[in-house]
């Protein structure tokens, strides 16, 4: 806003300044300081020709080209990033009512997109196996959202300038086809190169009409073209050089197989792809991460332990890297002649700070860091929540249940902790109040319920509830010696 406001006042003085030096209307004056300042460079009749007016020029010029710059930076940040996040999670919501209403129990499958359908398993899935099962499907939803999201920001931006271009050819039509007998297509070509900024000088608006409109038509034009601009970079540009760099893979810098291996590996890829799959006219069907084989009840309870010591192996390994053999061993010594559970309940506030300088790192990631569901199932244990667990879990409705906290929860994964002042919801990673809803990222997530979780625990401290300040802690020290000790065994 300021910059868009100093940039108004720049030019307005600036056109006062040289109207006055180069003795022009100040109409006149703002028209030239327009289309210099926005490097159009008509080449009216109008340029300076005064030894003041052709020496504050170069000031001028590059003062004010620093200003659209900070225009074109604010709009990227203000209008862009801000209103994609909120585009994409309006997106992500009605892209998960509509594969939850596509679920085909009788199938077991879920059409995720118009290509694309996942297996489900519905009998002998452990509570962890579920639920990753929805995560791995989220995450598919979150990707078809994204895609669609930058194909109707590309295709919106289209439209607006399409838009301008053309509109703006209508009236420099009516208002200089009196005044130079423009036809329409002549005014469509001025527009055209007056919008990519070639500025040929064959045409230029002298009515007293078409030279303010052209002042405020091409203001309007700097946001929607930074707007067009930033949206193809995220779709046809991405495009354009991911196909320059698979040209470059099978020509000039192949892989280290030669050309064959390479030219192999890419047509694997297209293969893998939905739209290149040959064998049915179905949508290909595709098994997320986390689905297991259907087998007898002995396998699959095999399975179920697999998956939960996986779950734990990856908690405790994270766990394992915050404290070093010989902080342990003290951490056992001090902990058989003092009280455990002190001992565990001052690891899990170390744990929880040191969990918090490494989420802190990820915030501003760009693109946004998204979790594995092992991480996530490690996160959800820190703030209070086990995965396997199914007492905070629930089935994902279609639509937000009114007058039951879905509507003023989306995206608060309010099943985690029940913090002081706060009711705990139960919640599904395909619901309303799942993690991966909202318009926040997934380490703002984490961060936020990292930071209350580590509130509460200090404030539990000061409790004047004894039973209140002996309530275990999620995780503890007995975690890390039974992995020591079963690392021991196996070496």
């Amino acid at each position: 806003m300021l910059q868009t406001i100093s940039f108004t006042v720049y030019l307005l003085l600036g056109g006062l300044v040289f109207s006055y030096i180069e003795g022009w209307k100040f109409l006149d004056g703002v028209y030239w300081a327009d289309y210099t300042l926005l490097t159009v460079g008509l080449g009216s009749d109008f340029p300076p020709k005064t030894h003041l007016g052709r020496s504050l020029l170069f000031p001028f010029a590059i003062g004010g080209i620093l200003m659209v710059g900070l225009v074109v930076g604010s709009i990227r940040s203000l209008v862009l990033e801000r209103g994609k996040a909120k585009l994409e999670a309006r997106m992500t919501e009605i892209k998960r009512e509509k594969v939850l209403k596509r679920i085909k129990p009788s199938k077991r499958t879920i059409k995720v997109g118009m290509f694309k359908r996942i297996e489900f398993s519905q009998e002998g899935l452990s509570e962890v196996e579920r639920r990753e099962q929805e995560f791995h499907v989220m995450r598919h939803i979150q990707k078809s959202a994204e895609r669609k999201r930058r194909y109707t920001a590309l295709g919106l931006s289209v439209v607006a300038t399409c838009i301008l271009w053309f509109v703006g050819a209508v009236v420099f039509r009516a208002s200089e086809g009196t005044h130079q007998g423009w036809t329409y297509f002549q005014a469509l070509y001025f527009c055209y190169t007056s919008l990519l900024t070639i500025g040929y000088g064959d045409y230029y608006p002298k009515s007293n009409s078409g030279k303010p409109f052209f002042v405020v038509w091409s203001i309007v034009a700097v946001p929607t073209l930074t707007i067009l601009i930033s949206n193809m970079g995220d779709t046809v540009v991405k495009g354009f050089s991911e196909l320059t760099i698979w040209l470059g893979s099978l020509t000039v810098l192949p892989q280290e197989g030669g050309f064959r291996a390479t030219l192999k590996a890419n047509i694997a890829k297209l293969q893998e792809n939905p739209l290149f799959h040959r064998d049915s006219s179905l949508p290909e069907l595709e098994k997320p991460p986390g689905l297991l084989p259907k087998s007898g009840s002995g396998h699959q309870s095999r399975v179920h332990a697999d998956m939960k010591s996986k779950i734990e192996s990856a908690a405790i390994n994270r766990l394992m890297e915050h404290l070093e053999d010989e902080e342990l061993a003290e951490a056992e010594k001090a902990g058989e002649q003092g009280d455990p559970l002190a001992r565990d309940i001052h690891f899990y506030h170390f744990i929880l700070a040191r969990e918090l300088r490494k989420v802190m790192k990820d915030v501003n990631a760009s693109p946004p860091k998204q979790y594995s569901y092992q991480e996530w199932a490690y996160y959800l244990k820190l703030v209070g929540q086990d995965e396997a667990d199914p007492g905070g879990h629930r089935e994902p409705p279609i639509k937000p249940k009114k007058g039951k906290g879905d509507g003023a929860n989306i995206g608060a994964g309010a099943g985690t902790i029940k913090f002081d002042g706060e009711r705990r919801y139960s919640w599904s990673w395909l619901g309303t109040r799942s993690p991966l809803m909202g318009s926040r990222s997934e380490a703002e997530w984490i961060l936020e319920r990292l930071s209350k979780t580590l509130e509460h625990e200090l404030r539990r401290l000061k409790s004047s509830d004894a039973a209140v300040r002996a309530e275990p802690p999620p995780i503890s020290m007995a975690d890390l010696r039974k992995r020591k000790s079963s690392s021991s065994a196996s070496q």
